[in-house]
């Protein structure tokens, strides 16, 4: 499977990024977030729902942003990801975002200056586990960070494989915050998850919006809510659950549950599905 590459600057795609995984997820300092198993038989329990998606993360390497190993060329956003369908959802979001305005969120984040100045190169790959393990089937992306020169988006086939292009594009864009977040020195899991409830769901919504148009609000308001179970916001959702006896939690996450589609358990109703 060819790869596709997007320049980051003046040019075709200002704003395109990219992932890359290669199969050895080993980072000098792993965050500590676990995937956990989720309850999915409300709203008789909504409480019982712990995250709409528990696995998104990411790694930082701190001892590492000041590698001196700059790239030697201009910083590239590079899909490597190899599966078709997988592929052509990170290519089209690329392809979106390098057409975007410049005050758009995700094009502002392959176009700050930092990132352009540090030659930074990210690189879009897939692995694939399907093990319980903390980086398995219940995770779908991992974002790596071994130095400010090179980062990642890895995508878990495993996870993904039944997935719509809703879900992809959902962890894509997660992740990507990571990488923004990483470069603006916030660091440590919860710390970056914490940030993305308060400042990035309603962004992550409406750029899933326009990617999918025929995507409700509320379908992509809990799409943005995947992997922020440690978060603030999701406690005080959970309170008023409890409080007022409401599902809210439960449909957010049966929402997620749908559009992943995990071992085509929704059989693909949910979303756009790939073809296969």
């Amino acid at each position: 499977m060819g790869q596709s590459s997007y320049a980051i600057g003046q040019g075709d795609c200002d704003d395109c990024w990219q992932g890359d995984f290669d199969g050895d997820l080993k980072e000098v300092i792993i965050i500590k977030e676990k995937p956990v198993d989720v309850d999915i038989n409300y709203p008789n329990h909504p409480v019982e729902v712990q995250d709409p998606n528990p696995g998104r993360d990411n790694e930082d390497d701190n001892s590492a942003i000041s590698s001196t190993d700059p790239a030697t060329s201009d910083p590239t956003v590079e899909n490597k990801v190899e599966d078709p369908c997988m592929k052509d959802v990170v290519d089209k979001i690329l392809n979106t975002l390098a057409k975007r305005d410049e005050n758009n969120t995700f094009t502002k984040i392959l176009n700050d200056p930092f990132f352009k100045q540090e030659y930074t190169n990210l690189t879009i790959k897939q692995y694939s586990d399907d093990t319980g393990g903390p980086y398995g089937i219940n995770t779908d992306g991992v974002t790596k960070t071994p130095n400010i020169h090179q980062m990642s988006i890895n995508l878990n086939f495993a996870a993904l494989d039944n997935a719509s292009n809703e879900y992809i594009a959902a962890t894509i864009y997660h992740e990507l915050i990571h990488v923004s977040l990483n470069i603006q020195g916030i660091t440590g899991n919860d710390s970056q998850h914490e940030t993305m409830a308060q400042d990035y769901r309603d962004d992550m919504s409406n750029q899933l919006q326009a990617d999918f148009p025929d995507l409700s609000k509320e379908d992509a308001d809990a799409l943005a809510w995947g992997g922020l179970s440690t978060s603030n916001d999701w406690a005080k959702i959970i309170n008023s659950d409890i409080i007022n006896n409401t599902g809210i939690t439960g449909n957010i996450n049966a929402i997620n549950t749908n559009f992943k589609n995990l071992n085509n358990s929704t059989n693909g109703e949910y979303g756009t599905p790939c073809d296969k």
